[in-house]
């Protein structure tokens, strides 16, 4: 159950910055030393990267939560949501055209082993094009919580569909593809 306390509301493009110092507090030992090989990110990268996340709820319709501990006001765990699905309407699948799109390989930040960036987002992208090909899907791309608040239920909050009725959908989907 949890913590009665906890708020999830959708983040405001205003809340950007708070959302980007959340998400590399708490990927700062695991995924930023990929994505950073060289270093702690630059205030410029930094900058750039609470740019896309305003530009993102603003422009391109991403669903950014937030979940806020009611008690002290902080912002302890986000999540970003996309739907990708076809850009004409009534349609039940997205073209190959389409698909691959939205399989760009984004520019490394200056604090990036370029060779590696690229073959992360390349290894990603494979995969998805395989395993997703066509189909409209909701992606949970992100979810954080930071450390000192984990167990509290922030992380069930911010997802609300179960995991494993998500697992159960993709196994589903897997075999039929066979």
């Amino acid at each position: 159950m949890p913590d009665p306390n906890l708020q999830i509301s959708l983040l405001k493009p205003e809340e950007a910055e708070q959302y980007m110092c959340l998400r590399h507090e708490v990927f700062r030992p695991t995924v930023n030393k990929i994505l950073y090989a060289r270093g702690e990110p630059s205030q410029k990268t930094l900058d750039a990267v609470t740019e896309d996340i305003r530009e993102g709820i603003v422009n391109r319709g991403i669903l950014y939560l937030k979940c806020i501990d009611t008690s002290t006001g902080e912002m302890i765990a986000g999540a970003r949501w996309r739907y990708v699905k076809p850009t004409e309407e009534g349609a039940k699948e997205r073209t190959w055209e389409e698909v691959d799109a939205g399989l760009t390989v984004p520019e490394p930040y200056a604090e990036s082993d370029p060779e590696m960036f690229k073959a992360l987002f390349a290894l990603f992208n494979a995969n998805k094009r395989e395993i997703l090909g066509r189909q409209p899907y909701y992606v949970l791309d992100t979810l954080v919580t930071l450390e000192r608040h984990m167990r509290r239920g922030a992380g069930s909050m911010l997802k609300p569909v179960p995991w494993e009725h998500r697992c159960m959908r993709v196994t589903a989907l897997n075999q039929s593809k066979k």
